[in-house]
């Protein structure tokens, strides 16, 4: 998704945060990891629906 006015949050990224999140106990290997169809698509907003 794309957001236009991106949080604060959101643009601390994806890692962890130091204080706030736990360390990390084991990282995922590639072999495990499961991607979804979707995601990195761009949603249409009311520009290209024609929703308001």
């Amino acid at each position: 998704m794309q957001d236009k006015n991106p949080s604060s949050a959101t643009l601390e990224g994806a890692k962890s945060q130091q204080g706030i999140w736990p360390e990390i106990s084991r990282r995922t290997p590639p072999d495990e990891r499961v991607f979804y169809p979707g995601e990195g698509i761009i949603l249409p907003g009311p520009d290209e629906t024609g929703n308001k």
